[in-house]
């Protein structure tokens, strides 16, 4: 065959038993791109790695924004661990034309820019920035920017920083910090931080802090914070905070000096009670009851 015609399929199969023939796949990933995971058997562990040699014309591309891909009449050329998979996809011309490959492990200096696949690891220093796809695990510096695809992680410590994670993302932000997740999502940031999370995630951040969590969320803020949370969600903020939630299912809870705001109702309604007037206590969620006449009022969560 012209090897001008050929590429390369990452697959994943049950770990073949001594003596039996394995059953080979129909489908992959097209040079490594895209999540290994959602090739994987039971798990990553328990997977064997595939390499297929395919000629172009027996590939059906499945997904246009990865390399999912049907093949047949495939040839194996690499059988084994993540890793040698990984290497042998990268010395065989994986790593041209801006392709982006699995497992990759980086440390950057201070200032440097990179982008890893799906499963990677960064390291970087400070005012790096860097994009890493599902599952990836990014550790960075001070003034730095990060975006992490399904279910990553980024440990961001220093100040400063910029970082959105996609569904499922987990995210520890120093003070300072702007972080984004899409939801089901936990954060924990620093004071003076700006957190937006979509809906069922968790976060928790310092003071002078703004975060804003979607339906059925927690969200939690230091001294003089705002805190908002959705639909029937939990809003949490410290000494003269504010605490805004919606929904008759929603709670609200400020410390001394602070606010509590529940909205509900089509078209929207707000109920305002200020801690420490109208029999508002400190530290207590409240939530909203509606009465047979129609009359809203703010009533603990017991």
């Amino acid at each position: 065959m012209d090897k001008e015609k050929l590429d390369l399929v990452l697959c994943g199969i049950e770990s073949p038993a001594f003596g039996v023939a394995p059953a080979w796949p129909d489908h992959g990933l097209l040079w490594g791109d895209g999540n290994v995971v959602s090739l994987a058997c039971e798990s990553l562990e328990d997977t064997c790695w595939v390499v297929m040699e395919v000629a172009r014309q027996n590939i059906e591309k499945l997904n246009s924004c990865s390399g999912l891909c049907r093949f047949h009449d495939g040839r194996v050329v690499y059988l084994g661990n993540s890793q040698g998979a990984r290497d042998y996809i990268a010395a065989h011309g994986g790593e041209e034309e801006g392709r982006v490959l699995p497992w990759a492990s980086k440390e950057l200096d201070d200032g440097q820019v990179c982008s890893v696949g799906s499963c990677g690891s960064v390291v970087a220093g400070y005012d790096c920035c860097v994009a890493a796809r599902d599952h990836s695990k990014v550790t960075l510096g001070a003034d730095g920017v990060a975006s992490v695809g399904y279910s990553g992680c980024v440990s961001s410590p220093g100040y400063g920083n910029v970082v959105s994670a996609g569904l499922g993302g987990s995210v520890v932000a120093g003070s300072g910090s702007i972080v984004a997740v899409k939801q089901q999502g936990d954060v924990i940031a620093g004071a003076a931080s700006i957190v937006a999370m979509g809906a069922f995630g968790n976060v928790s951040v310092g003071e002078d802090s703004t975060a804003v969590v979607g339906s059925e969320g927690t969200v939690v803020v230091g001294d003089r914070g705002i805190a908002v949370a959705g639909e029937g969600g939990t809003a949490v903020a410290g000494i003269q905070g504010v605490a805004a939630a919606c929904g008759l299912k929603g709670t609200a809870q400020a410390g001394v000096g602070g606010i509590v705001l529940l909205m509900y109702g089509e078209p929207l309604k707000a109920v305002i009670g200020r801690v420490g007037q109208d029999g508002i206590l400190p530290d207590t969620p409240y939530r909203v009851e509606e009465d047979a006449d129609g009359d809203v009022t703010l009533v603990p969560a017991s």
